[in-house]
């Protein structure tokens, strides 16, 4: 079953600015080095945050304890991304199904119109206790998704490499063709201390709605823009 995320955050009408263009790659390996990307790929780095269920902090946290920078791209097979995650304290939750209730990556993907919807959630590991990354993905019953990703870890930083595929949408991988994606930057650092990142989506509610990403020869202009997230209940589908 879906989880509860898998929610008005996607299922809202679709954002209308105009489509991001996203480029695409050749010659990606999917091993946690980011070393194929080079200088490539639309880039992300300005996701803003807020308390799961409280009211917004006056302060943005500092970079060393929540922080992420991304790049994505586009190939034959699937959505392409290269992802850095930083923070000064890492916690990993026991239950593959519960993966964001502490750090961790949440990416949304589907069709335009959202059809063919699925959400992978990427820990890291987190000391003795969670030795190794894991990824789950929440999907609708019937449907079997693998997702190729890799993580490597040094110092405060994880760098997580993904290729979400297409082959789980309705969905033609060809220059012009359109799909929605969000990601989720969720820090926990002990109870209370919930804090999630969200791309922003103009013209949407603070919090809802997906980006729409449109597969392009050449990567538009970086994406700069942040909006908080306010508090909000989720319900389920």
């Amino acid at each position: 079953m879906l989880r509860h995320l898998l929610t008005i955050l996607l299922l809202a009408p679709l954002s209308a600015a105009d489509p991001l263009d996203i480029p695409r790659l050749d010659g990606i390996a999917i091993d946690g080095s980011g070393e194929d990307w080079g200088e490539r790929g639309y880039h992300i780095s300005a996701l803003s945050w807020a308390t799961q269920w409280g009211p917004l902090p006056r302060a943005l946290p500092d970079p060393a304890d929540q922080a992420l920078d991304m790049r994505l791209g586009w190939d034959d097979h699937g959505l392409l991304l290269c992802v850095e995650l930083r923070d000064d304290r890492w916690h990993a939750a026991d239950q593959d199904g519960a993966l964001y209730t502490r750090d961790s990556l949440e990416l949304f993907l589907a069709a335009a119109d959202g059809t063919g919807l699925y959400q992978p959630v990427i820990g890291p590991d987190a000391g003795a206790a969670h030795p190794v990354a894991r990824c789950f993905v929440h999907q609708r019953a019937g449907r079997d998704i693998t997702v190729e990703w890799k993580m490597s870890s040094q110092d405060g930083r994880r760098l997580i490499e993904a290729r979400l595929p297409w082959a789980a949408l309705p969905l033609v991988a060809q220059v012009g063709a359109l799909c929605s994606f969000q990601v989720l930057h969720n820090d926990w650092d002990g109870p209370g201390s919930n804090r999630r990142a969200a791309w922003a989506v103009p013209g949407e509610p603070a919090g809802k709605g997906r980006r729409v990403l449109r597969l392009a020869g050449a990567p538009g202009p970086a994406s700069d823009t942040a909006i908080s997230l306010a508090p909000e209940r989720w319900r389920r589908l």
